[in-house]
């Protein structure tokens, strides 16, 4: 009876150890590739209808962190765009990227969640580069006023009003 008892002390020892080392490893891993394209994604809504609802249709520049919130995607305080997050507006036009290359590449998880659209991948010489197509650029130029570098992600939307 003793032995059963000790024994499941120290099961239950064991498994709570490898319950704290659990949480810890995960809490080191950092952010995944789908988490950072959902992030992604959820910003560019946010850039999107921003322009959409803005007083100066035909407005060129960046948008600032602090004035998305102010157009209904996220409530102030629930959602903080993540600080590589670049965006910028020409016309219609919305461009966001990354503003140096993430600890995660995300590219592949991010044409998941663009459907494999042409107007999202790599940037590479001012032109979007799918990942599912390495070989050759799509076609697509970003506006002549963004300078997107070279290797990260960036997703372009056209006529946003």
């Amino acid at each position: 009876m003793y032995l059963i008892c000790v024994l499941a002390m120290l099961g239950g020892l064991v498994a709570a150890m490898m319950s704290f080392v659990g949480t810890q490893r995960t809490a080191t891993l950092g952010p995944s590739a789908s988490v950072l394209a959902q992030d992604f994604s959820i910003y560019r809504t946010a850039v999107i209808r921003y322009v959409q609802t803005a007083q100066d249709a035909g407005f060129s520049g960046s948008v600032p962190n602090a004035s998305l919130a102010a157009v209904g995607v996220y409530a102030p305080g629930q959602y903080a765009p993540n600080p590589l997050w670049r965006n910028y507006v020409q016309g219609s036009s919305v461009v966001v990227y990354a503003a140096s290359m993430p600890s995660v590449n995300f590219v592949g998880a991010l044409e998941q969640v663009a459907l494999n659209s042409v107007f999202a991948g790599t940037a590479y010489d001012n032109t979007i580069v799918s990942s599912s197509n390495v070989t050759a650029a799509s076609g697509i130029h970003l506006p002549a006023g963004v300078n997107v570098p070279n290797g990260v992600p960036v997703w372009e939307a056209l006529d946003v009003f």
